[in-house]
Order: C-alpha cells, then structure tokens, then sequence
C-alpha cells in the first residue's frame, strides 16, 4: 500500500509539472497574438491549466491521495489569482474546512477559477473594485 501511495503521488507531482509547462508555453506565445481576442483566450486557458495542476499539487502533497482539502485549497487559488490580477495581497476567502473527493476537485477548481476570475475582469480586483468603496447598505 505504502508504494501504491508513493507511485500515485509521484504520478500527480509530474502531472503537476507537464500542466505548468503547457501553462507556460500559453504564456510565451502571449507577444505573438496581443491585441486580439485570442490573447485573453491563451490567458484564460493558462489560468483554467493552473488550477488543475494546483489540484494535483495538492494530491501529491497532502496525507491522502483520495481527498483534497477545499478550505485551504480555495484560499491559495483565490491568492493566487488576485496576486495575478494586480492585487497585491490577492483574495480572502473564507471557507469551511471540507474534504472533497480527488475526482470532483478538478472541476470544482475550474467552477471558481472561472468565477473569480470573471469578477475580477468585470467588475476589477479587490483593492481597485468599483464596489469596494461603497458603503455596506445597511
């Protein structure tokens, strides 16, 4: 069992690093296509491949290959996408602790990738958000 465990960690740890090569390979042909509706589709689509392969670093280094922690998991992608978005103590969450099983947290990782990422370019990060300055309406 102990081997079984060690080969499917260093299976999702190159999982891991191939995504963020394909991440980085969107990124370098970002000069080539500026200007254009595609160069926010590279964008989008190293984003959407980021947080699969943060996925998977979350299986490779966590106790147990089956279950990935969300809580913790959600907050580091949440940073991490405010960070990318210009804001520079990225974006807090505040969730539960949960437990969900591998299979469902790469398609819940793209859901809130897809989400936070569609405020942050509609309505702008946190810290310049056009709502930010508003005052609570009760």
């Amino acid at each position: 069992m102990v081997e079984k465990d060690l080969l499917l960690k260093e299976v999702n740890h190159r999982v891991k690093n191939s995504l963020q090569i394909v991440s980085s390979i969107l990124q370098l042909q970002l000069p080539d296509v500026e200007g254009t509706g595609a160069a926010d589709a590279m964008r989008n689509a190293a984003a959407r491949v980021l947080a699969i392969a943060a996925v998977h670093e979350r299986l490779y280094t966590g106790e147990d290959a089956t279950v990935v922690r969300l809580d913790t998991f959600l907050h580091d992608l949440c940073y991490e996408i405010g960070r990318a978005s210009g804001c520079p103590d990225g974006i807090n969450t505040d969730v539960e602790r949960v437990d969900v099983p591998t299979d469902m947290a790469v398609p819940l990782a793209l859901i809130v990738n897809e989400l936070v990422t569609n405020v942050v370019k509609h309505v702008g990060p946190p810290a310049t958000s056009r709502y930010a300055a508003q005052p609570d309406p009760l």
